[in-house]
């Protein structure tokens, strides 16, 4: 991960989550545990499922533990995350490969901060740490505005980003942009609610040298539930669910409309 936008990857995991099961459902069923399971529809011959993300979470429904399996998508090893918290939200990430931690970062709290004002990445293999020190502003009725990151990194250097929010006229964050020392835009993400406040647009752009921009299209059910999402490279996933509102399977097509992967996924609760 760019160490240099550490807080901004923090901020956009929402997004991905926002393609997986709903926080609430996740309380209303009483989730200790879910198993997304993989099958390659792609391999002709293939008849066997892969394990790939397994998740822990604690009965406050918050992550503590995930488990991806490299091997299901070619590639050897696993990679593990360890989440630890306290009463302001989350302070301790471990990562570990193949049972070998390889870093960890700790978040810093004040009293009148819920968001974190300081973050250590601790680097296991050269015994280092780079550390993030976070100033946040916001408007008269304390909404973030903005917040200032100043990284320092292994070599002693400083790199100063200023990251910015903007929001539509229902109050949702609609956009979200890294500028650096010179005023220069780094990365952005801009998102589209519909009036429901459910996401139907999500957009990633980098500038530089090489500038990239992605999109992401939302659909969704008569039960308001997200039923497919489609890509400006024109990868499309399928979402279905039980009963109870968690989700079953997904359905991953390849640009020319073509079944490659289904998701499958196990839960077990807490008692």
């Amino acid at each position: 991960m760019n160490k240099i936008l550490l807080l901004f990857s923090v901020l956009s995991y929402g997004v991905t989550l926002a393609q997986e099961n709903d926080s609430i459902m996740l309380r209303m069923n009483k989730i200790a545990e879910v198993k997304k399971m993989q099958f390659i529809h792609a391999f002709p011959n293939n008849k066997d499922t892969c394990l790939l993300d397994h998740k822990k979470l604690d009965k406050q429904y918050r992550l503590t533990y995930q488990k991806v399996d490299m091997q299901c998508m070619g590639w050897p090893g696993y990679d593990e995350t360890f989440l630890t918290y306290n009463d302001k939200g989350l302070t301790l990430v471990s990562n570990n490969v193949d049972g070998v931690e390889k870093n960890n970062t700790s978040f810093w709290y004040t009293k009148n901060e819920e968001k974190p004002v300081k973050t250590v990445l601790f680097l296991r293999e050269t015994m280092d740490s780079i550390v993030t020190n976070t100033r946040y502003f916001r408007n008269k009725t304390g909404r973030l505005d903005s917040f200032i990151a100043v990284v320092k990194n292994q070599d002693g250097s400083t790199i100063k980003t200023t990251n910015i929010a903007r929001y539509d006229v229902n109050g949702n964050l609609n956009q979200l942009y890294v500028i650096d020392q010179k005023r220069k835009p780094l990365q952005m993400m801009s998102f589209e609610f519909d009036k429901s406040a459910k996401m139907k647009t999500a957009g990633f752009t980098t500038y530089g040298e090489k500038p990239t921009f992605s999109q992401t299209y939302f659909s969704y059910n008569q039960d308001g539930q997200l039923a497919n999402t489609i890509n400006t490279v024109n990868q499309k996933q399928e979402y279905f669910y039980h009963e109870n509102g968690l989700i079953s399977n997904v359905l991953s097509y390849n640009p020319k409309g073509v079944l490659e992967i289904e998701f499958m996924f196990e839960y077990t609760t807490h008692e």
